[in-house]
């Protein structure tokens, strides 16, 4: 650790990180492409643990065609591919697992970003809660959310990170 700026780290827990701050370095968490490593968990490295930056593969990395799975040995995993008049177009994974976890990151961070700001607001207590209780309920090094509850948690949880956002917000325009 002590020979890299920043240690870009795929398998990681709190000992790791102590073992890079000790060398003096920073850290990054690297692979693992889904909605909950973009989203909530996301938030914890980057509020709790001051991740650096955070990257997946593979924005593209098609061994065959795109457009049909068994033409080669796995399903081709990208972020994007490219249409006859090379445009981008997102691919299934990165709407479901991608965009949708860094949307989740994005209600977080707003909801944060507004507790700061109006720490005694009538609705920050219970918005407060809302992310501390998230952020308790699973370790560093956790990367498997399906494993720990059902997927319909994120639309659940999102949908009460937008009810606090929207409280925190009454009157600010």
């Amino acid at each position: 650790a002590s020979a890299l700026k920043i240690a870009n780290l795929n398998t990681h827990d709190e000992a790791a990180l102590k073992a890079i701050r000790d060398g003096g370095s920073d850290w990054a968490f690297y692979n693992g492409g889904n909605r909950w490593t973009f989203g909530a968990y996301m938030f914890k490295c980057a509020q709790q643990y001051n991740m650096k930056y955070r990257l997946s593969w593979h924005w593209n990395c098609a061994a065959g065609d795109p457009y049909y799975a068994l033409d080669c040995r796995e399903d081709d995993y990208s972020w994007c591919v490219t249409n006859a008049n090379s445009e981008l177009i997102p691919t299934l994974h990165f709407e479901r697992e991608v965009r949708e976890g860094i949307d989740d990151y994005r209600y977080m961070l707003t909801l944060s970003r507004l507790l700061r700001e109006k720490p005694n607001h009538p609705a920050a207590p219970a918005a407060k809660k809302l992310i501390d209780e998230k952020l308790a309920s699973f370790q560093l090094g956790e990367r498997d959310h399906n494993a720990k509850g059902p997927v319909e948690e994120y639309r659940t949880y999102r949908l009460q990170l937008a009810e606090a956002i929207e409280k925190l917000s009454a009157g600010m325009r």
